[in-house]
This record gives structure tokens, C-alpha cells and sequence, in this order.
């Protein structure tokens, strides 16, 4: 039985669902590198997700939201708090949401650290039972300096993006707590496991810290004694490990079991097109109905 590596070690239940050893799954991500080059270059020839009569309504919303930004801007800077403090958030949030969504309408670009933080946000504003930590995903090296967001009194999930280095290119997996449970699950797209990657530093210009301590200090927070982890690879190219984590997150908070979720792969074709659009849509019925009227100045 695997162990989390810390003074008290605490026991972790084996991989769902049992695979080959980890010197396989390392040959079966070189071999994938072929596959990805494949994927990035067919992503050249055609970027685009929406189709063309698709296209017109998305940048319709996309202009509603535009002028929603420029109006909560011009209240931040013209009137005074609290007022001006609550436009000011709102335009952050607006401003995530149209990075957000250029970054998923078009083929071959990930969903960054920005994005993956508009659609956790989006998710703790539709589910109490949710909350997420992002620092880690913004160079943050320590648990405690990146603080529960969301709803961190009533949420049962709460989610812990992580970027890893990478050769060339950085990596986004995924820890998610489940309290209930008192499980930690770990989630890679590319199917590697802690016992793969533990020893892989977060992506920062700081000092190194590996994917192990981040696994050992969640399970000494939220007390936890069981790991799940991921070890069928579903993703195949190179650009699109945020968006396997977004959808990650949302299908989790949707209800799916995480063992049912790692062995229903999105495929290619999923991921590229009706995924990317799903959570566009996800973000676009929050940001669209709540800031497509004008609102009065704030006294």
C-alpha cells in the first residue's frame, strides 16, 4: 500500500483503477509526444472552436460584457468606497471572464492560470458546497499563504490547482479535498501519478518545493487518510492540460464520481470543441445576466 511521505505516514488507497507500472506510463507519455505534435499543428491549420454561425453570438455577449467592464471601471474610479470597491471587483471579475473566454474560443491555446481561476470562481458562486486555493497556480509556495476562497465554511470540495515545470512547457494537475471523505484526489490528464511526479518542483522563480510536500501538507490540513489518483491518460497534445482541469473541477462539483470521471475520457474532438464551449457557456450565464444591465452609481 502507497504511503503519504510525512513524520506520521498515512495510508492512501492504491490507483483507480490499477494500471501497469510507472515505468510504463512514463515510455506511454514519450510515445504521446508524437501524438501531441500531431494535435499542435492540426490546431494551426484550424483554431477555430465556434463555428461561423456560431461566432456572431459569442461576440455579441463578448461586446455586452466589454461595455459591462468599461462601465464598472468608470464607477471604481469615479465614486467612493464601498461603492467604487465593489465595481472595482466586479470589473476583475468581468476582465477574468473575457480572458477566460479568448483563451478557450481558440484551438491549440490552454486554459491559463486566469482562466482556471474565472471558472473556479464561477463554480464557488453556483455551489456552497465549494471553495478553491489558487495561489499555487499563481507561484505561491506555501499552503498557507494561499487562502480558501469561495465558501470555506459550508464547502465539502475544495479545489488545489498546482503548475508544475515541465521541459519546455509548464503543466496544470489537480488536487481536490474531499472532506466528507477525508480524501485527497489527484488528478493528471496525462495519467502520471504522485509516484510519477512527486518529486517534479511547482512551477517558481523562488525557492523549489515538490508535488509531495503540497500532497502532505493538504493531507495534515484537512486530515486526510486516502488518496485517489488518475492514471489513464486522456490527454494527448500539449496545450490543453487547463482545460482537462477545468472540466475536472466542474464535472467533480456536477456530482460525478471521481472514478467514473477517469475512466469517461473527453475525447480529442470533446476537448477542442463542445468542452471549450461548455465552459464558456458556464461562465458567459453568470457574467452575461449579472452585468448585461446598467446598474446606478453606488452612493
Amino acid at each position: 500500500m502507497n504511503r503519504i511521505p510525512q513524520d506520521e505516514k498515512i495510508p492512501i488507497v492504491t490507483s483507480l483503477p490499477m494500471q501497469p507500472a510507472s515505468t510504463f506510463r512514463t515510455l506511454r507519455e514519450y510515445v504521446g509526444k508524437i501524438a501531441a505534435v500531431f494535435y499542435q499543428i492540426r490546431s494551426w491549420w484550424s483554431s477555430r472552436v465556434f463555428n461561423k454561425e456560431e461566432e456572431p453570438c459569442l461576440q455579441g455577449r463578448v461586446k455586452d460584457l466589454t461595455a459591462a467592464l468599461a462601465r464598472e471601471t468608470n464607477l471604481a474610479e469615479n465614486f467612493t468606497s464601498p461603492g467604487a470597491r465593489s465595481a472595482a471587483e466586479n470589473a476583475e471579475k468581468i476582465r477574468a471572464v473575457l480572458g477566460a473566454i479568448k483563451m478557450l474560443s481558440t484551438r491549440g491555446v490552454d486554459a491559463g492560470n486566469t482562466t482556471i481561476e474565472a471558472v473556479l470562481r464561477n463554480l464557488a458562486e453556483k455551489n456552497s458546497n465549494f471553495s478553491y486555493r489558487i495561489g499555487l497556480i499563481q507561484g505561491t509556495l506555501d499552503l498557507k499563504d494561499a487562502p480558501e476562497m469561495g465558501n470555506p465554511e459550508t464547502a465539502t470540495l475544495v479545489a488545489v490547482p498546482v503548475v508544475l515545470k515541465g521541459f519546455g512547457k509548464d503543466h496544470i494537475v489537480a488536487f481536490l479535498v474531499d472532506k466528507t471523505n477525508s480524501t485527497i484526489e489527484y488528478y493528471d490528464s496525462k495519467g502520471l501519478t504522485l509516484s510519477d511526479r512527486g518529486n517534479v518542483p511547482l512551477y517558481t522563480v523562488a525557492q523549489e518545493k515538490r508535488l509531495w510536500e503540497i500532497l502532505r501538507e493538504l493531507a495534515k490540513e484537512y486530515n486526510c487518510s486516502a488518496l485517489l489518483e488518475n492514471t489513464n491518460k486522456h490527454q494527448w497534445d500539449f496545450y490543453n492540460c487547463g482545460v482537462f482541469v477545468s472540466d475536472f473541477y466542474t464535472r467533480r462539483v456536477g456530482g460525478e464520481s471521481f472514478s467514473s470521471l477517469i475512466n469517461k475520457s473527453r475525447t480529442q474532438q470533446e476537448i477542442d470543441g463542445s468542452v471549450r464551449k461548455r465552459l464558456i457557456e458556464n461562465l458567459l450565464s453568470r457574467e452575461g445576466e449579472e452585468m448585461r444591465t446598467p446598474r446606478k452609481p453606488p452612493s
